[in-house]
């Protein structure tokens, strides 16, 4: 069964180290992309990572981690990371969006300052396999997935952030009208102002 196994570190060395042993035993374990990610202030930043797929050149690039990777890189993972359950200004509740098994607010609670993921793509017969190997690196939680069930929440968010992008362009047009107006009756009146002037100089 194809999965995503994310696993949180508190460690930088031996998520490497980790990342390093999926590699190279990457054929028994059937591993096809796996890669690290790290909680940097509050922003998500990309470290090392190897795919064997058709993403090989930049593993953070495509494919179902980079799919993974822009949500919560994006305005979804902002405001998961900034408070789960939080109204959002334009009128969508988290809540409603997700449930308690979304990948993302996992992902969102479990990666703490200074933490780190990594994001792992198997084609599993034997979970305990990649398991033992996380949690003898150090583990300290394994989030698995079915690549169906993450890919099809990809697909919820990406269309969830263009929801959000139009009700934040509606947003800013409804509080941007009055001062617009405001500024072309000003306009207009400038223009009545050089009218009068162009008239009494005839």
């Amino acid at each position: 069964m194809k999965n995503i196994v994310i696993t949180i570190f508190n460690e930088e060395s031996r998520t490497y180290e980790a990342l390093s042993l999926l590699k190279q035993d990457s054929q028994n374990l059937d591993i096809i992309a796996s890669g690290i990610i790290k909680n940097n202030h509050g922003s998500l930043e990309i470290k090392d990572g190897f795919d064997l797929s058709e993403y090989d050149d930049n593993w953070a690039a495509g494919g179902l981690i980079g799919g993974l990777l822009g949500i919560l890189g994006g305005p979804v993972g902002v405001l998961l990371g900034s408070g789960l359950g939080m109204t959002i200004g334009t009128g969508f509740d988290l809540d409603e969006l997700e449930d308690n098994q979304s990948v993302f607010k996992q992902v969102a609670q479990e990666l703490g300052e200074n933490k780190l993921a990594l994001l792992t793509v198997a084609d599993e017969s034997d979970e305990q396999l990649l398991n033992q190997l996380l949690m003898k690196e150090g583990a300290v939680k394994i989030i698995r997935k079915s690549y169906v069930d993450v890919q099809t929440e990809i697909f919820e968010n990406q269309e969830l952030e263009k929801q959000l992008a139009k009700a934040a362009r509606a947003q800013m047009r409804a509080e941007k009208k009055e001062k617009w107006h405001a500024m072309a009756e000003a306009k207009q009146q400038e223009l009545s102002d050089k009218l009068k002037t162009l008239k009494r100089g005839k």
